[in-house]
């Protein structure tokens, strides 16, 4: 994986999105970075799964749909599902980041993710 340097000011951001979460979650989603890639259909990433960070799958799928992430790993067949269902998890966290990295998501109070 390669390594990818973040301007402190987009990590602030980032940071300041998800105050509940912690230092590990966001790690793991600086970690996914590389691994995230933009689909051909607006509103579509694949995240590469990595095995490293307990990934049983090689790629998940990360949607937007009306102003909520969704990630593969929450489908009902998958382990777990249930509570990433009610948590946000890493393959999404890494897609905001590289949306923050792209200059498409401006973080603004009262913004929903």
């Amino acid at each position: 994986m390669s390594r990818v340097d973040i301007p402190p000011k987009i990590l602030q951001k980032f940071r300041e999105m998800f105050p509940n979460k912690s230092t590990s979650w966001i790690r793991r989603c600086i970690a996914r970075l590389p691994d995230v890639v933009e689909g051909k259909v607006r509103g579509v990433w694949f995240v590469r799964g990595n095995a490293k960070l307990g990934d049983a799958y090689s790629q998940y799928i990360v949607k937007y749909i009306a102003g909520k992430y969704m990630c593969s790993c929450m489908e009902r067949e998958r382990p777990y599902h249930s509570r990433r269902r009610k948590e946000l998890c890493t393959h999404v966290g890494a897609v905001i980041l590289y949306r923050l990295l792209k200059g498409e998501i401006i973080c603004e109070t009262g913004a929903s993710y």
